[in-house]
């Protein structure tokens, strides 16, 4: 079983897969397996504790990333306006050239 989840893991990173495929296909699915088939394996308990530590970290990430991508967001419509005089400058520039 944990060698199956290995391989989720694996084939996760070779999609460039986003946090929530994480979340939803190795996450929250060894939790359920290890609860539903694996209660009285001795370290389920230690198991269990780490996938919810996964899933608290992959939260942050994902609240961190959604935080930065809208400060680009506001970065870029302060600058977009320079962006463009600087645009038509070099072109003036280009075209004396």
């Amino acid at each position: 079983m944990i060698n199956s989840y290995i391989g989720v893991y694996g084939q996760l990173l070779e999609e460039n897969a986003n946090i929530k495929r994480f979340m939803d296909e190795l996450i929250g699915p060894t939790l359920r397996e290890f609860y539903e088939n694996y209660r009285d394996n001795p370290y389920t308990d230690e198991i269990a504790t780490m996938c919810k530590k996964a899933r608290v970290k992959f939260h942050e990430v994902e609240v961190d990333m959604t935080a930065m991508a809208n400060d680009f967001k506001k970065i870029r419509g302060k600058i977009e306006p320079s962006i463009s005089v600087l645009q038509n400058f070099v072109a003036k520039v280009d075209k004396i050239i």
